[in-house]
């Protein structure tokens, strides 16, 4: 694997290190997280492709000893399309729906899944599946990719949700549409 895209996929191993609000990490706490995921290059590699990062300028150390997205960063990982929420478009009157079955030997992954779904706005209908009114195959397919269980995932496109319908159009603020 070329050192740029060990560098890519360290990056984008932060997207499910921080939430919004955080962007202070561990170097350790970001190579036990794409271990769990099964994304990890070897050690020797991350640590030369992490400090080119930080070289690039991607993040700095911070006076705490922990690691501080930069800008710069922040800019890559929207590029990437992680950091993203999925954009509000006009409802045209069909569900999207998200179903996943995902082992319990890749529970970090499916619970990674589970909270950033969640995190873009998606209604959970059950708990590995969820609901969302606007067009999102293209993101729902790279985190997929992310999370590496794409044979794990159905999109499925749906006109009508059945007896739990008015409740998902007002969590929604879809009104009588």
């Amino acid at each position: 694997m070329k050192r740029n895209e060990i560098g890519e996929k360290i990056l984008l191993g932060l997207y499910d290190l921080f939430s919004a609000t955080e962007i202070i990490f561990s170097r350790d706490s970001l190579w036990r997280k794409m271990q769990r995921l099964g994304s990890a290059p070897d050690r020797n590699s991350f640590v030369k492709s992490f400090n080119s990062l930080q070289r690039s300028g991607f993040w700095r150390l911070s006076k705490s000893g922990k690691y501080e997205l930069t800008k710069k960063g922040m800019t890559k990982l929207e590029r990437l399309g992680f950091r993203e929420s999925i954009k509000k478009q006009k409802w045209d009157g069909w569900w999207r729906v998200v179903v996943f079955d995902i082992t319990e030997d890749k529970r970090a992954a499916r619970d990674a899944l589970r909270r950033k779904l969640k995190g873009f706005g998606f209604y959970p209908l059950q708990k590995s599946v969820f609901v969302f009114p606007f067009d999102c195959q293209k993101e729902i397919m790279a985190l997929a990719d992310f999370f590496e269980a794409s044979e794990n995932i159905e999109y499925i496109t749906a006109k009508a949700l059945g007896e739990k319908e008015q409740e998902i159009k007002r969590f929604f603020n879809l009104g009588r549409n």
